[in-house]
């Protein structure tokens, strides 16, 4: 398929499926996201894959608030780089609030639409955009979700093109 990376195509390849077959499963079962969501888990495919798989203007920070508005918590969907590790201050800080990095992640997406929410926590619990940066860690979807909640705390407005599922000035 034209403008489909080769990792998606070869993904779906090694599991006996291709990506025609795998957007008309996901298409036919919007209305199951629960089942998207178990699939998906156990192959291994990622937000930003199924994004792909669907096409169009799908991202992968859209797929996972999909599933976080449907209360599914797909953040091992999320790709972390196996050498993502914490800088010592946020370590400290999530030992100190006692919570794990997994916890404020699945917390991040499961709240991504009450942003004034998860804002007010963080500046409560003495946690900055950089500490959120650091949690999300390194894969696109992430950094999206960081830039975005980071900008909040820092009470500087995220920039527009992430504001994912928010209205533009002109509608």
């Amino acid at each position: 398929m034209p403008g489909m990376p080769d990792s998606v195509a070869e993904h779906l390849a090694a599991l006996g499926v291709t990506v025609p077959q795998a957007r008309d499963f996901v298409l036919a079962h919007l209305d199951n996201p629960h089942f998207i969501a178990e699939v998906a888990t156990g192959n291994g495919i990622t937000h930003d894959e199924l994004a792909q798989i669907v096409g169009g203007e799908v991202t992968g920070l859209e797929v996972a608030a999909f599933f976080a508005q449907h209360d599914i918590d797909t953040s091992e969907l999320e790709e972390v780089e196996a050498t993502d590790t914490l800088d010592d201050a946020t370590a400290l800080k999530l030992a100190e609030l006692g919570v794990t990095r997994e916890e404020v992640r699945s917390f991040l997406f499961a709240k991504f639409d009450e942003l004034h929410a998860v804002v007010d926590l963080a500046r409560e619990n003495g946690v900055d955009g950089q500490m959120i940066a650091d949690i999300m860690g390194h894969g696109a979807i992430g950094q999206q979700v960081a830039a975005i909640v980071r900008g909040a705390i820092e009470e500087e407005p995220a920039p527009e093109a992430m504001l994912v599922g928010q209205p533009s000035p002109q509608e």
